[in-house]
Parts: C-alpha cells; structure tokens; sequence
C-alpha cells in the first residue's frame, strides 16, 4: 500500500468511534459528524482495505474477525499520536539532539531499559540511539556519547 493509499486520521477516528459505540448515529454525535458522513467515512476505509470490518446483525452493527485485529492496532495507533501530540504540546522551547552510539546488545538489553521516563523528564532533548558504532564516530562528531567495551583506552575518546 503506497503513502497515496494510507487510511485518513478521519477514517481511523471513525472507525474507532463506530467500534466503541456499535452505532454510526452515536460515533456521528461524538465526532460531530453527520451519520452519513460517518457511514462514508467507514465504508471507504472497508473499500481501500479490501475487507468488511463491520457486519449487520439484526439492525446491530459487530465487528468482523479482521475488524476486531483492525481495532486494536488503530487504536495502538491513535493512542500514540495523542501521546505525541501531549508531548509536544507540553515541551516548552528548542529542542536539543543528544547523539548516543551503542553496541546493539548493551542498547538493546540495558540501555533502553534504564530511559523509561526519561523522555518525559526531558522533553526538550531529542534521543537520537545508533546502534552502529565506529572508534571514530566520537572523535568525528558524528555522536555526541559512545559506550565502548574492551581493554585498553581509546585516543581522544576522553
């Protein structure tokens, strides 16, 4: 699916709405939308994703199996951007670049473990972790701290 073909914000909200509520009419109401808007808005995403996410029973709306797997990543989804959209609402200037390259290993298993929060502690720094790590990258500028391991020192890594 290229960009051109990527669901809408509207849609995914939509489509959460119509979830959570089971009725286009009280989905429509929390969005301020029309029913009909609402209804198009879910039937074109059901058209681009090539599946139905909904089916009517009895004048009642359920979700399909694919929309049940659907839901849960959208809402991952709109969860993540409204973390974002806090975040960046609440970060006070410029924001700072710190550089950090690390062995995969030691990044992977300690490292990132020990920034939980850390990000909200400071929401001017923007933590930029490479993974792929030269003697030089220091030295060069191209980090800002490196975490080395093995004997001896490194010149002009002080």
């Amino acid at each position: 699916m290229n960009k051109r073909r990527l669901p809408s914000m509207t849609a995914l909200q939509c489509f959460e709405a119509v979830a959570r509520h089971l009725s286009f009419t009280r989905a429509a109401e929390e969005l301020s939308l029309t029913q009909s808007a609402m209804s198009k808005q879910v039937a074109q995403l059901e058209e681009q994703l090539q599946h139905a996410l909904f089916r009517r029973v009895r004048k009642r709306l359920q979700l399909t199996p694919a929309g049940e797997l659907y839901l849960a990543e959208v809402r991952r989804i709109l969860q993540q951007v409204e973390l974002s959209t806090r975040f960046l609402l609440s970060y006070g200037g410029e924001t700072e670049v710190l550089r950090v390259a690390t062995p995969p290993t030691f990044g992977a298993r300690w490292l990132i473990p020990q920034l939980n929060g850390w990000r909200h502690r400071h929401p001017n720094i923007h933590l930029d972790l490479r993974q792929e790590l030269e003697p030089d990258d220091l030295r060069q500028g191209h980090c800002d701290l490196a975490f080395f391991f093995g004997p001896g020192t490194l010149p002009g890594a002080e």
